[in-house]
């Protein structure tokens, strides 16, 4: 990853190169690290934990991302190209003024400083089930290590960085897929009826309730959530942006 981030770092000599690649990204990579902006440890061990400790509930967030993302792609992106925005929160304080952009940047580093120390916490948690280190030591290296390509390489190196990791997260899930079925789940069958039978593939409760996780309440925090993702987080905004084309950009989302 480091070395990602020293072969970019020769590239990287405006700010349009930094923020956004030069605009140089092909739209599968930038899909990639799209996709990858919404998968970290929290996807790989908690979701997983939680649905199989109850039901499918948290599947719905992933369905709300259509909808949302059509609307991105139809509406978002063709005037984000047109303004030729490299930061959403730089487009705010145009808009409406520097204290909404201090804000919202505020905001987002508050928020990234709290999902990354889960994210970190949850990788150096699985890693010392294998590794003989102390969870704060594995804490720092993965944390120093981050900051040190993307500091290098900038955005392109994330990217890049991004469709690795990916690609490696992929290849484990299958791996662990053959495992389990090959040795665990020797009868998918039973097992599968099983899962019918206690709910598991259940999508949650369908009732008006204001009082408990309903599939409705689900659907609103979905949506909203993907909003802010799509079209106000740098995250994934400053990525689809990195593409060549408008049509790339669509592409990527």
């Amino acid at each position: 990853m480091v070395g990602m981030g020293i072969y970019f770092l020769r590239k990287s000599k405006t700010s349009e190169q930094f923020m956004v690649a030069g605009r140089g990204i092909p739209a599968w990579a930038a899909g990639i690290a799209v996709m990858s902006a919404y998968t970290s440890s929290i996807s790989y061990i908690a979701v997983p934990g939680k649905a199989f400790d109850s039901n499918w509930h948290p599947l719905i967030f992933a369905l709300t991302t259509l909808p949302v993302a059509w609307f991105v792609t139809k509406y978002v992106i063709p005037h984000y190209r047109k303004k030729k925005i490299i930061s959403v929160y730089n487009y705010l304080e145009e808009r409406i003024g520097a204290w909404a952009r201090i804000y919202a940047s505020f905001s987002f580093v508050l928020f990234m400083v709290g999902r990354t120390a889960v994210i970190l916490y949850l990788s150096s948690l699985l890693l010392t089930s294998f590794i003989d280190m102390d969870i704060r030591t594995l804490i720092l290296i993965i944390g120093v290590v981050t900051i040190v390509y993307t500091l290098m390489g900038g955005m392109e190196a994330v990217i890049w960085t991004d469709v690795m990791q990916s690609v490696i997260m992929i290849g484990g899930l299958l791996f662990s897929a053959y495992l389990l079925t090959k040795h665990v789940f020797s009868e998918p069958d039973f097992l599968i009826q099983k899962a019918f039978d206690t709910n598991k593939f259940s999508l949650g409760d369908s009732s008006f309730s204001l009082s408990s996780r309903t599939i409705w309440v689900m659907i609103i925090y979905g949506v909203s959530e993907n909003i802010r993702n799509l079209i106000a987080d740098q995250n994934y905004t400053q990525k689809y942006s990195s593409t060549a084309t408008e049509k790339d950009a669509k592409k990527s989302v």
